[in-house]
Order: C-alpha cells, then sequence, then structure tokens
C-alpha cells in the first residue's frame, strides 16, 4: 500500500487531502512542525511527502536539509505548496528532490495527476463543471 506524509499543511487543506487519499487507498500520516515531521519521515519512510510552507521557507529547508542527510530518506519525492517563490527559491528546492512545487491557490486537477504520476497511481478526478457561492458573515 501506498503511504503520503502530509507535513505542516492546513487542517481543511489537509482534510481535503486524506479524504481523497484514502479514497484511492493511500495509507496517510500527517506532521506538525520540524522535528515531529523528521521523525515521521525516517519510521515511516513515505512513498510521497506532501509540504506545505507554512511559516517560513528557511524553516522548511532545514527538514529538507536533515532529509537529504539521511541516507534511507534521500531518495523520497516531495510536493511542496506555498506562496509564490522567485526562480532562484525554486532551483534551491530542485537540490532536495522537489518533484514540483504548487503556489496557492491550487490547481487541483493538475496536483493530482503529479501525484498520481509519482505514486504511478490514476486518480479520479470529478470535472462536472459547477458554480459555488460563498458566503462571508
Amino acid at each position: 500500500m501506498k503511504q503520503v506524509l502530509i507535513i505542516d499543511a492546513p487542517s481543511l487543506f489537509q482534510d481535503f487531502l486524506k479524504e481523497k487519499f484514502i479514497s484511492e487507498q493511500i495509507q496517510v500520516e500527517t506532521a506538525e512542525g520540524n522535528r515531529d515531521a523528521f521523525t515521521k519521515i525516517v519510521t515511516t519512510l513515505p512513498d510521497l511527502i506532501i509540504l506545505d510552507i507554512s511559516s517560513t521557507l528557511k524553516a522548511s529547508l532545514e527538514l529538507l536539509e536533515k532529509k537529504r542527510n539521511d541516507p534511507n530518506a534521500r531518495t523520497i519525492p516531495v510536493i511542496m505548496t506555498g506562496p509564490t517563490l522567485s526562480r532562484a527559491q525554486l532551483a534551491i528546492l530542485a537540490q532536495y528532490n522537489v518533484l514540483k512545487y504548487f503556489n496557492k491557490p491550487i490547481k487541483y486537477d493538475i496536483f493530482f495527476e503529479s501525484v498520481g504520476k509519482i505514486l504511478d497511481i490514476d486518480f479520479i478526478i470529478d470535472d462536472t463543471p459547477c458554480i459555488m457561492e460563498i458566503h462571508l458573515t
């Protein structure tokens, strides 16, 4: 069974991903903070890590550096999400086996297509057009 580790994702995003992955029979683990995240990386050795830049890029780079220095975790692919980054920052991420970076708001059809290619799974995405209204009070 494939396994995905979601790190530092906002709760709505995390819950959405968990629901989608579980429906595709992918085991999901979550982690908050670098210490918890690194421990889960080396103990579970997931097939994919999804890392959200929740605070600063520097904190995420520290975690990625620890991962790169661990011989067992080095080859685990990473998908990152977060704010718009410069080309220089994206080039730095490539050194840490970050295969894709998604700016927020995320285009989920492309996101799940990328995850599917990495995990060698076909995700079923409902592409029915819809209109969504949001009312804030």
